[in-house]
C-alpha cells in the first residue's frame, strides 16, 4: 500500500532482505523509470531475462506468426525457444478432436525453470467459449500455465508491441496470479 501524503509505501517488501535492498519499504530499488517489480515479488535480473526471452520469441514468431515460448532458467541462462503446435486429444473410440489453441510444450525440466517468456502472434482467433486469444484469459492457458506451474510469464502480442508493454503475469499462492501491464522495449 502506498501513502502519496508520504511519499512512501507502509508495507515492507514480502521478499524482505532477499530481495537485495536493505531499505524493505522502498520500491524498485529506487529506479521505478528503469525497473518495475508490482508486488514486490519479482527478481530484478529474473525480470529482464523474461524481457530477452519475450522479445527474442516476439522476433521469432515474425517469420511465420507462430506462438513461442521461452523458458529462463534459475542459472540465468534460457531454454529452447519453443513454437507452438495445433494438437489433438483422443475423444473415444477412434476418434481424435483437433485443438482450437496453440500450445507449447517447452523441453526443460520444470524444477530448473525460473519463468518464461511467451508471445502470441497474429492473426487473433477466439476460442470455443469466445475469448480473444490474442490475450491471457482466466479460462486456461497462459494464467493456467502460471498456474499449474507456479512460475511467472511475460506475455506479449502485436497490440501490446505496438504500445511498447507486456503482461508480467504472476502466481500469487493459493490466489488468482496477477497480471501487471509493464513497459517493454521490442527490437524493431
Amino acid at each position: 500500500m502506498y501513502q502519496p501524503e508520504l511519499g512512501r509505501f507502509l508495507q515492507p517488501d514480502p521478499k524482505e532482505f532477499p530481495a537485495g535492498d536493505y531499505n524493505l519499504y522502498r520500491y524498485c530499488h529506487n529506479d521505478p523509470v528503469n525497473r518495475s517489480d508490482p508486488f514486490g515479488d519479482i527478481d530484478p535480473e529474473l525480470l529482464k531475462n523474461l524481457k530477452t526471452a519475450m522479445t527474442a520469441t516476439e522476433k521469432a514468431q515474425r517469420k511465420d506468426h507462430t506462438d513461442r515460448t521461452q523458458n529462463v532458467m534459475k542459472d540465468g541462462t534460457f531454454g529452447k525457444m519453443t513454437p507452438g503446435r495445433i494438437g489433438s486429444h483422443y475423444v473415444g473410440g477412434s476418434q481424435l478432436k483437433r485443438d482450437t489453441m496453440r500450445t507449447e510444450k517447452t523441453p526443460e525440466k520444470s524444477d530448473s525453470v525460473a519463468g518464461s517468456g511467451h508471445y502470441h502472434s497474429a492473426p487473433y482467433y477466439r476460442d470455443a467459449q469466445g475469448h480473444d486469444t490474442s490475450l491471457p484469459t482466466n479460462s486456461g492457458g497462459d494464467i493456467q500455465g502460471v498456474r499449474d506451474t507456479g512460475k511467472p510469464m511475460l506475455f506479449g502480442n502485436d497490440h501490446l508491441k505496438a504500445s511498447g508493454q507486456g503482461i508480467l503475469i504472476e502466481p500469487q499462492g493459493r490466489k488468482e496470479p496477477s497480471q501487471t501491464v509493464i513497459q517493454v522495449t521490442y527490437d524493431k
